[in-house]
């Protein structure tokens, strides 16, 4: 994977074909509003229904795409990475039952998020 440095959204993405996770998802909804609040309007050619066939468009040059760093492939699989400013950031929640007290596995993992979250 390589990286060449930062590029702001609303500048140099302006006039490129973007290739689209599903509409109907949050990860969309964040983009979408990240994109706006930073004036671009971006064109989308296509969409795709998971990450791995979202980033074999973009690896096979029908756009680019805007993704969380997990969805890249171990070895870049192709493509190239280029961090944007300003980030997009999103919150995650961990749901926990609220009438009895979490298992010892959950309060690891719970505790684990907190510390991961400050």
């Amino acid at each position: 994977m390589m990286r060449r440095g930062w590029m702001r959204i609303d500048r140099a993405l302006h006039e490129r074909e973007f290739v689209d996770y599903r509409t109907d998802s949050a990860l969309t909804a964040q983009i979408d509003a990240a994109c706006a609040t930073a004036g671009l309007a971006r064109r989308v050619s296509c969409e795709a229904q998971n990450m791995q066939y979202l980033t074999e468009f973009v690896r096979h040059g029908l756009g680019l795409a805007l993704l969380p760093p997990a969805a890249i492939p171990p070895a870049g699989g192709g493509i190239h990475t280029v961090d944007i400013t300003p980030p997009i950031r999103r919150d995650i929640f961990a749901v926990v039952p609220a009438r009895r007290p979490p298992t010892g596995p959950t309060q690891a993992l719970m505790d684990l998020i907190r510390v991961a979250a400050t």
